[in-house]
């Protein structure tokens, strides 16, 4: 499981990087042009970069709640402790 969300990870930066160029050069492109064709192709990556940030929060949230299911925290050992009168 630790190596798929690994592998997982390591393919979600690479997408990421590979939009943000992407969407870097598809902006640039229509700002020279102004061209109606390139502005939808533009809006187009944009918007697959907001989708893929979106998934990329729900990984996270994803891998922060596993974590803390497999492994507690501080916190709870703490409050269970006074919880129990020990």
């Amino acid at each position: 499981m630790v190596c798929g969300i690994l592998i997982s990870s390591i393919n979600i930066f690479e997408k990421s990087q590979q939009l943000d160029k992407e969407a870097e050069q598809s902006e640039e492109k229509y700002m020279k042009s102004m061209d109606p064709i390139d502005r939808i192709n533009m809006n187009r990556i944009k918007a697959e970069l907001i989708t893929h940030h979106k998934h990329v929060d729900t990984f996270w949230r994803q891998r922060a709640n596993l974590k803390w299911s497999l492994e507690g925290d501080e916190n709870t050992r703490c409050f269970h402790s006074i919880a129990k009168g020990n």
